[in-house]
């Protein structure tokens, strides 16, 4: 079974909701009272590099569900 990274999750599902990513930057920018900007989130896209709790936020943002997983990949 392939799985997707957060990353590649969140490109899939702002397509979906015909939404850019300068648009998701904005309402983390919203929220947070934190700059961010298109570049800044496009860079950590790229190196799918989130917190929980900012992985959190973008799937609540998306209107998607969050589930955090620990897979044994060793069998």
């Amino acid at each position: 079974m392939v799985s997707l990274t957060f990353a590649e999750q969140v490109k899939i599902i702002l397509s979906r909701r015909s939404m850019t990513i300068k648009e998701l930057a904005e309402v983390i920018e919203e929220r947070t009272g934190k700059k961010m900007s298109r570049q800044n989130l496009t860079q950590r896209l790229n190196r799918d590099n989130f917190q929980e709790q900012d992985m959190r936020m973008i799937a609540e943002i998306l209107g998607c569900t969050f589930q955090l997983n620990i897979l044994d990949t060793s069998e």
